[in-house]
């Protein structure tokens, strides 16, 4: 007897854009370092409060779902710098924790189920002065690069400091690890992406921008310092783009204005610069986060200082994709505030994680969601793309929201991984 499969609708194609502001206290100083968007639409943060790394779950309206803290102060002092969202739910954070032998700093790779529950912890040890893990990234063959740097007092002509690169199967053990040394590149490997080669890019600073290519077995290709308008900094995220070249965002102090200005720098595929973009507000302005958004342009976030009270204010600016700018927002929650990670959420807003501080200075994490234009506090309809894939199947249920087996004849909501319902009947 032959089965016929009816899809009779697919839901959602459309929803709300949800816009608001949030701070968190915590007791003791805290500060957002990353955030991602999570396959249940809602958000995981990580970074730090007091002495302990701090992973924070919200739900797509900025309410919090669970917290957890790692490494007590008695443990010694950690602090997540960066996080993943895994296939299989959970997350991925690395960052830094002291080594209660060395009395240094160790790389940390930490590993949680979808509710934050410990999988697994590794360390990495790259010199005999201490390791910092600042970047994770989960590559095509499902392991993960972590870039940050490493300080070793023998190594004379680099001040010590190292670029330090490691490779990691999916279960967190180190594969190969790198450490890359010279008179011009001195560490802070800020951020590092899986290239369309296999390879890796790597961008950080010392006392200029760099950009770093090496190979899936992390063997240098090219290496690139960018000057600009004069000195540079940061470096602090890197991107392939969808030409093959390279996205980048620091700062550069511009001497003509005695200012600092955000610094978004666009590259070739070999590294070599072929536009970049500087403010010029009143006052510094500071880049630390950058994506590719999905029309082909940049969001960028940081903070911008004032230049006569000094206040700090979170930064968000969007840029077309030859540089120029589309407009740019301004945000303050106490005294001051920045933004440290930001990205486009699937309703083509945007989600910003940083700090905000008072006058005591005493930090909360602040968490923004904007708009496709960087507004809070407004309501719009927009399409909510539905993916290609829709992930694992979750439950089926009846029209009653009751869960049942599949029935024939009978018409049932299937209800899929990324958020997707679909109504299906069979018939026999």
């Amino acid at each position: 007897m032959k089965k016929i499969l009816i899809i009779l609708m697919c839901l959602p194609l459309f929803g709300f854009t949800q816009t608001w502001e949030k701070t968190f206290p915590y007791l003791g100083h805290s500060c957002a370092r990353a955030v991602a968007q999570t396959k249940d639409l809602g958000y995981i943060i990580s970074g730090g409060v007091g002495d302990s790394s701090l992973l924070m779950k919200t739900d797509s309206l900025g309410t919090e779902q669970w917290s957890k803290s790692f490494f007590s102060a008695n443990q010694g002092f950690a602090i997540g710098w960066s996080i993943i969202q895994t296939p299989d739910g959970g997350f991925v954070f690395t960052g830094s924790i002291d080594n209660p032998t060395t009395t240094y700093h160790d790389v940390l790779l930490f590993k949680t189920d979808s509710i934050g529950v410990e999988q697994w912890a590794h360390t990495f040890s790259g010199g005999v002065g201490g390791s910092f893990g600042y970047a994770v990234e989960q590559t095509n063959d499902g392991g993960f690069i972590i870039s940050g740097r490493t300080y070793d007092p023998s190594l004379i002509s680099c001040a010590g400091q190292a670029l330090y690169l490691i490779k990691t199967d999916s279960m967190g053990i180190e594969q190969w690890s790198k450490s890359y040394t010279g008179t011009t590149i001195l560490g802070n490997g800020e951020s590092v992406s899986e290239t369309d080669d296999g390879g890796y890019i790597v961008s950080g600073s010392e006392s200029l921008i760099y950009l770093l290519k090496v190979d899936s077995l992390g063997t240098q290709q090219w290496f690139h310092t960018f000057t600009s308008l004069g000195m540079t900094g940061g470096g602090y995220s890197v991107k392939q783009t969808t030409d093959g070249g390279y996205m980048l965002v620091g700062q550069t102090f511009i001497s003509f204005f005695s200012s600092i200005s955000l610094y978004l720098l666009k590259t070739d595929s070999q590294g070599f610069e072929q536009w970049s973009y500087t403010t010029l507000a009143n006052g510094d302005v500071h880049g630390y986060s950058a994506e590719k958004t999905s029309d082909g342009g940049y969001i960028v976030t940081g903070l911008a200082v004032d230049s006569i009270t000094r206040r700090y204010s979170l930064y968000l600016t969007k840029i077309n994709s030859i540089g120029i700018e589309q407009w740019s927002k301004f945000f303050v929650a106490d005294i001051d505030s920045w933004g440290l990670s930001v990205s486009q959420t699937v309703d083509d807003g945007f989600i910003i994680a940083g700090c905000s501080y008072d006058n005591n200075f005493t930090g909360d994490i602040y968490l923004i969601k904007t708009d496709s234009l960087g507004n809070i506090n407004v309501i719009s309809s927009v399409p909510i793309p539905i993916p290609n894939e829709k992930g694992e199947l979750q439950k089926i249920t009846n029209y009653l929201g009751q869960e049942t087996n599949p029935v024939k004849n009978t018409p049932l909501l299937y209800q899929y991984e990324n958020g997707t319902v679909e109504k299906k009947i069979i018939i026999e």
